[in-house]
């Protein structure tokens, strides 16, 4: 008898637990197993970061709807957005700031699945900027050797973005870009050892067309950049269509220094005496590191 009085005590907590426990899951309470790992975060600009995760399943049958992605400034303040598929751009972001990430699935029935490892990344930070004002045709079929001084190059190091601007009564078309810093001897002209390439159209893909009055970074690339030297940058320009390009003038032959000549090339270790130099930036807007 006292054990059939003691039963209803003791199975009746039971339901009351499994309700709850279900009304939990359906409050989005509860976190089942359901699995996004955040792969990467990955400076894209100077204010842009990429991400990139994975959706590793659900143990319940629901898929997801949505991922949600809490990010830490350098602040400590966090923010959430949410992001639908894979990679995804964190924009209107801090240059040369830190930011943290994770991410979780949102199911399609309301709930939350289990949040990543964080993941840190930084933007890149502008090392040269430059407003370019003037206008400039007729670069189709050149080469423009852009020298940047060490005095307008401010931070060291492993990744750089360059972002270059057409002129605003034309777009440019650029079949070839390189980098190099100076030889240790030699023409200043010279590229050294070091000749890096940014972009080429005869292995990369179509010539990198920048339209009218537009600014367009350029993909990054792993280089380091000693800001105590000076940058070349080397842009050669397409046949045609042809090319307008922005520039500001004058500056000191102590800040930049060009240099160009007809017939494209593909390096920066063709010299040749015919090549003039002017105290102008020309192309190059900004000048950004990772």
């Amino acid at each position: 008898m006292i054990l059939l009085l003691i039963a209803p005590a003791i199975v009746v907590p039971a339901v009351v637990l499994l309700g709850f426990a279900g009304c939990n899951e359906g409050l989005g309470l509860q976190q089942t197993t359901v699995f996004a790992t955040l792969i990467d975060a990955v400076a894209k600009s100077d204010d842009t970061i990429t991400l990139t995760w994975s959706f590793g399943g659900d143990s319940q049958g629901f898929p997801a709807a949505a991922f949600l992605f809490q990010r830490t400034d350098p602040t400590a303040a966090q923010t959430f957005f949410e992001a639908a598929a894979s990679p995804f751009d964190d924009t209107g972001l801090e240059s040369g700031a830190g930011y943290q990430y994770r991410v979780r699935p949102v199911r399609n029935n309301g709930t939350f699945g289990d949040w990543s490892a964080l993941v840190t990344a930084a933007t890149f930070l502008p090392t040269f900027q430059q407003y370019l004002p003037g206008d400039d045709p007729g670069w189709q079929s050149y080469t423009l050797v852009q020298r940047i001084e060490a005095p307008l190059l401010s931070v060291n190091g492993a990744t750089i973005q360059i972002t270059v601007r057409a002129a605003s009564t034309g777009g440019a078309s650029i079949d070839r870009i390189y980098i190099s810093q100076l030889s240790p001897s030699g023409d200043p002209y010279d590229s050294g050892s070091d000749l890096t390439k940014v972009y080429d159209s005869s292995t990369d893909g179509p010539p990198i067309a920048v339209p009218a009055n537009t600014s367009l970074p350029l993909a990054a690339i792993g280089y380091n950049l000693d800001h105590n030297q000076p940058l070349l940058i080397a842009a050669d320009f397409s046949a045609a269509p042809p090319s307008a390009i922005a520039y500001v003038e004058p500056v000191p032959a102590s800040d930049a220094v060009a240099y160009y000549h007809q017939g494209a090339e593909a390096a920066l270790s063709d010299r040749s005496v015919n090549y003039v130099s002017t105290d102008r930036i020309y192309l190059i807007e900004k000048i950004s590191i990772g």
